[in-house]
């Protein structure tokens, strides 16, 4: 059932790109793995429990911080009717690689990690 998460690919490439391809680069895909478990474990527990759709409970809990942190902002996605599926899913579903600047990206990771 995993395998058929269309999220998934996007959530594991920029760590397989780190980690490099085992055959190939002399990639360490143990190391990778590691990692995603890791991630999933600790930032996306949840996921899985809503699967196939969105997790719902990060995705109220990211309409919560912003609208905290940026009340106008929140306000006004509510007015056009822009839920948290159409703009934080995008972001989380990718753990932000595909929002972000390399240098950034990696620096969060490092963070998160």
């Amino acid at each position: 059932a995993l395998g058929e998460a269309e999220w998934l690919p996007n959530a594991v490439y920029p760590f397989a790109v780190v980690y490099g391809h085992p055959l190939r680069d002399h990639g360490d895909g143990l190391a990778c793995f590691e990692t995603m478990v890791c991630l999933f474990g600790r930032w996306a527990r949840g996921w899985l429990a809503c699967w196939p759709e969105p997790p719902l409970p990060c995705l109220a809990a990211a309409e919560r911080l912003l609208q905290f942190h940026d009340d106008e902002v929140a306000a006004h996605l509510a007015r056009i009717g822009c839920p948290a599926t159409d703009w934080a899913w995008p972001m989380l579903r990718s753990f932000l690689s595909e929002c972000l600047p390399r240098e950034a990206y990696f620096f969060a990771a490092r963070i998160c990690l």
